[in-house]
């Protein structure tokens, strides 16, 4: 938000153009989705939506069952991965062996 224009500002500006925008996005919210992930901030949590859980479970299981993944399908799953790394960064430790894997399909 910007300061209310006065008419005797040093610095002529325009008004603020995205109120719309502002009061949509920008107001308090216990949870917020952010760039894909809900974040609880009221209990300090941040979860997957449950569409995305239940795909990437789903994706991951085939895999496992399966024993065999393409080139395409594994590295999309790494790319989900590597997402979830930015909530839990110990988890780059075990992305090594997949992107191993990658390497060498």
């Amino acid at each position: 938000m910007s300061c209310p224009l006065d008419l005797e500002e040093p610095i002529p500006r325009k008004t603020m153009e995205a109120l719309k925008k502002l009061e949509a996005e920008a107001l308090l919210q216990e949870i917020k989705t952010v760039l894909g992930w809900e974040i609880d901030f009221c209990r300090l949590l941040v979860k997957l939506p449950e569409n995305k859980f239940i795909a990437w479970t789903a994706a991951i299981k085939t895999m496992l069952n399966e024993g065999s993944s393409t080139a395409k399908n594994l590295e999309t799953n790494i790319g989900r991965l590597v997402h979830l790394c930015m909530a839990i960064p110990f988890i780059h430790h075990f992305m090594s062996r997949l992107r191993d894997l990658h390497t060498k399909s």
